[in-house]
């Protein structure tokens, strides 16, 4: 489903990059792809969300690009988000819940133990484009506890431990927080 969403988001671009009067020369039918990039997202759609694929099930928080990527259909988003972080979260309580696996299936690294930190991250982005600007914060304020006395990231951390682990400082942990802080924060227009 990934890839579908993301095959889609570049036809929708080509298409808004055509409206505005760019690219009048292509040579496919782009209208058509992107029904088809749209069908094959709906087709793995399970309970008004978003699932791996039309013959998986279960939850990626990968497809919490679904709101970044601006998918047109707001149910299938709200829902998306709202199951993959009731699925995915690695507890209930309040800290812990802001923490999510990427995903629960078991991989060639066996069945994840650790929360992914750039899925917070995502999580964060897809509560403030969805209007749920205060649970956006409350994530992203027990993320920033997860960073290291230098306000660094790894990949993995592991709540219940304090313990970072994985790939040390990583670098998309570190854009992920850039752009949860840009989602969270006021406009310009606002501030100044």
């Amino acid at each position: 489903s990934f890839s579908n969403l993301m095959c889609w988001a570049g036809l929708d671009r080509i298409k808004k990059i055509r409206d505005n009067g760019y690219l009048n020369n292509l040579s496919f039918d782009l209208d058509f792809f992107i029904k088809t990039a749209e069908q094959a997202i709906r087709a793995a759609a399970k309970e008004n969300s978003l699932r791996n694929g039309p013959k998986d099930s279960s939850f990626d928080s990968s497809l919490l690009q679904i709101s970044n990527l601006r998918f047109p259909d707001e149910i299938l988003v709200k829902e998306t988000i709202s199951k993959i972080h009731t699925n995915l979260k690695l507890r209930e309580e309040p800290f812990l819940s802001s923490f999510l696996y990427r995903y629960s299936r078991q991989d060639d690294f066996g069945q994840p133990k650790s929360a992914f930190l750039i899925c917070s991250f995502w999580l964060i982005q897809a509560l403030a484009r969805t209007n749920q600007l205060e649970k956006a914060k409350q994530v992203m304020n027990d993320v920033m506890k997860s960073a290291n006395e230098l306000g660094l990231f790894s990949e993995h951390f592991i709540p219940s431990e304090f313990l970072q682990s994985g790939n040390f400082p990583q670098a998309y942990s570190h854009v992920g927080q850039i752009n949860a802080a840009f989602a969270i924060s006021p406009q310009w227009s606002e501030v100044l």
